[in-house]
């Protein structure tokens, strides 16, 4: 219990992660540890079982990292596959922040689908969101402009002659045939 006050994890005021939880300590004591969560509620655990938990200090964080899973319809031809990646690392750079990576990582079953990796270049929180935002817009923005279509769910309806499925009319036998 006592690990919580001489190892020093966090102090007053840093913003951690918990087992499922988070929030922002507001008190250390010797048996119980307070923290305030995001919407406003007040949490009591117990020292020792906090230590049970691997704790991230998200205050002593040097960076926020943001991915981005984006799915591109099928029909995209494979020129504009393959300058994605500069596209989305100068839309990056031009909202100033750290471009890590880009590139195609999977077949989605409707998608050609590409991740999409910056990192703001704090650790609070709300830039990282503000951040996240401004750069998801200016995306669907410069796609618009570009004429690349992002995937979502459809299904291709086929009559059953379309699908080979008609079975040719067969002819009833007549009498004395």
């Amino acid at each position: 219990e006592l690990a919580i006050i001489f190892d020093r994890p966090f102090r007053r005021g840093d913003a951690i992660t918990y087992d499922k939880s988070a929030g922002t300590v507001e008190y250390i004591g010797m048996r119980s540890t307070r923290i305030r969560g995001a919407n406003g509620e007040e949490r009591v655990i117990g020292n020792k079982k906090l230590l049970d938990f691997e704790i991230v200090n998200n205050s002593r964080r040097e960076y926020r990292r943001v991915i981005f899973t984006l799915g591109l319809v099928q029909t995209t031809p494979i020129e504009t596959l393959e300058e994605l990646p500069h596209l989305l690392k100068d839309i990056v750079e031009d909202h100033g922040q750290k471009f890590v990576r880009a590139g195609f990582t999977t077949f989605g079953a409707q998608s050609y689908d590409f991740d999409l990796e910056f990192d703001s270049p704090t650790a609070v929180f709300q830039d990282m969101y503000d951040a996240r935002h401004s750069i998801g817009l200016a995306i669907i923005k410069r796609f618009d402009e570009e004429g690349i279509a992002l995937a979502y769910p459809t299904q291709t309806g086929l009559t059953a002659e379309e699908a080979g499925m008609l079975q040719p009319k067969r002819r009833r036998a007549k009498k004395g045939d």
